[in-house]
């Protein structure tokens, strides 16, 4: 009896595992050709004063020009996409860049509208994660990221780093990164702590259901050795869940029971 209870808890665990693997649908970091994708922006490395957000390459879009991915085919599960997004622009009226979901050349779900002008400056690098039902799945989808037509000349929006997959990551690539951190789940209270061996910035923080969707995201945090990182859990339902934090040394994901 002792043998079929552990043959259940490994089969358990190596599902569990699968099933948190994170597949990668369609990316693209633009350091190379865009093979594949309808672009009417221009790849550059530096302009208006701004950099890539990784790498040496982003895509600079104009008013009125657009980018458009391959053709690709969704699984029936959630989706995550992710992309990083600067501006540049001089005059004081706000512009809209637009990012879409396609099935066969047509909109089948708006993914998110953002604006620049002189007040409100994208600037630096933001990104944005959003999540795609998994209602939808099927062939002949595609992204489509595109800026709204005005006359303005100088205008620009940059693009970089645009990942869509399902799945959480599970992997540490710094031991010691992994050993800076201590996470406590207080379930009573609903809060996650995040402590530090030493104070560390540009952490970023996420959170995943045990199907893949990304339910909490915070960029460029500070975590202080006196002052942890508090994150407020209550309106989650409870289950399963990962916690990923990542920054430049590194990235660790820990599983956590809410």
């Amino acid at each position: 009896m002792k043998n079929k209870y552990t043959f259940i808890a490994v089969t358990t665990i190596l599902l569990l595992s699968a099933k948190l693997n994170s597949q990668v649908i369609i990316s693209q970091d633009f350091e190379g050709p865009l093979t594949g994708w309808t672009n009417q922006g221009s790849l550059v490395s530096t302009q208006n004063s701004i950099t890539a957000h990784s790498g040496g390459g982003m895509l600079a879009l104009s008013t009125g020009s657009a980018l458009t991915s391959p053709t690709f085919a969704l699984p029936g599960v959630a989706k995550n996409l992710t992309f990083w997004l600067n501006s540049f622009n001089d005059t004081p009226f706000g512009y809209s860049f637009t990012a879409d979901l396609l099935q066969n050349g047509s909109t089948v779900l708006a993914l998110g509208s953002w604006q620049s002008d002189i007040y409100s400056a994208i600037n630096p690098w933001s990104q944005k994660a959003i999540n795609i039902p998994s209602g939808f799945n099927g062939s002949n989808y595609s992204l489509r990221f595109s800026v709204q037509s005005f006359t303005n000349p100088n205008l620009r929006f940059y693009l970089d780093d645009i990942s869509l997959g399902f799945g959480a990551v599970s992997v540490t690539k710094h031991s010691d990164f992994k050993n800076n951190f201590n996470i406590i789940n207080n379930q009573t209270d609903h809060v996650v702590q995040i402590f530090s061996s030493t104070n560390n910035n540009g952490i970023n923080v996420s959170i995943y259901s045990i199907d893949g969707a990304l339910v909490y995201l915070k960029n460029d945090l500070t975590v202080l050795k006196s002052s942890p990182i508090q994150i407020n859990t209550s309106s989650l339902r409870s289950g399963i869940y990962l916690i990923k934090l990542s920054g430049t040394n590194g990235e660790y994901t820990q599983k956590i029971l809410f």
